[in-house]
């Protein structure tokens, strides 16, 4: 296994926009992005691969995220604020941690919600 403390360089890009949105793109998938209000995106674009999850958890460990992701028998799970959730694997995208109102102003679809 590489290492988990930073981003790794193959195929990878970390960006931020002026917006302030911080990107993770592994190939052309966005595997991690953060918005300035503190909500996280997490999305593997169908690749559910040992790599994609290593730049997630690099990502969280490099930018402090505070979340883990791991596989089990099969299944993906995310951790986060104590909490503990299965990613569906039909379900590319995933909403960790959701922000202020920001995205309802923008309408945007409501995100799951861990932790309540």
């Amino acid at each position: 296994m590489g290492q988990q403390w930073k981003v790794g360089r193959v195929a990878t890009a970390v960006t931020q926009g002026e917006d302030g949105v911080r990107r993770v793109t592994y190939h052309a998938t966005d595997v991690v992005t953060v918005y300035p209000n503190g909500r996280i995106d997490l999305n593997h674009g169908g690749w559910q691969t040992p790599t994609t999850k290593t730049r997630m958890n690099q990502a969280s460990n490099q930018f402090k995220l505070g979340f883990q992701v791991w596989q089990e028998n099969w299944h993906w799970y995310v951790s986060i604020d104590g909490c503990v959730i299965g990613w569906p694997s039909r379900t590319p995208r995933l909403t960790v941690r959701i922000g202020h109102d920001l995205d309802r102003e923008l309408g945007n679809p409501p995100p799951i919600i861990i932790g309540e």
